[in-house]
């Protein structure tokens, strides 16, 4: 069982916070069979109850984030560029969580979900090209997107 606190993320502490619901973990390629649809990990809680968490300092550099207003109905993508002098060196880890909830009204939850030269946001656009939102940076070489294994994707249909 795997405790599930509300409202976006979840994390091993908040069961002995007593906050959430629990279901059972199941794996399957078909049609979902709980609460959860889909899910993503991460390597540490950056907000919680719209507050930074305390996170130590790590290395500084590039950072992805994902974030939730309280309901879970706003998803917050943020992609922090680093390793590139005179552009942007990146952020530490406590950083990344202070900016948070300093500069996004509204975040009520976010976790870190990677970081360095695969810290990459792309976009479509209307006519269905695509458009790189950021600088990534791989083997030293500056906007060359890194090849990952795993990626998250948002499709959002077109507003009226």
């Amino acid at each position: 069982m795997v405790p599930v606190p509300s409202p976006a993320f979840r994390t091993s502490t908040d069961a002995d916070e007593g906050v959430g619901t629990t279901f059972e973990t199941k794996r399957s390629f078909g049609v979902p069979g709980g609460l959860v649809y889909n899910a993503v990990s991460g390597t540490g809680v950056l907000v919680r109850d719209g507050h930074a968490c305390p996170t130590g300092h790590g290395e500084i550099g590039a950072k992805t984030a994902v974030g939730a207003d309280r309901a879970g109905r706003v998803l917050y993508l943020v992609v922090v560029d680093g390793k590139q002098p005179h552009y942007s060196e990146g952020l530490y880890m406590q950083e990344l969580a202070d900016l948070l909830p300093a500069t996004i009204p509204g975040i009520y939850a976010a976790i870190v979900v990677d970081g360095g030269g695969s810290s990459t946001m792309a976009a479509q656009l209307p006519g269905g090209g695509t458009e790189l939102l950021n600088s990534p940076i791989n083997m030293y070489v500056v906007g060359w997107e890194r090849a990952v294994a795993n990626h998250l994707a948002v499709y959002a249909p077109p507003a009226p």
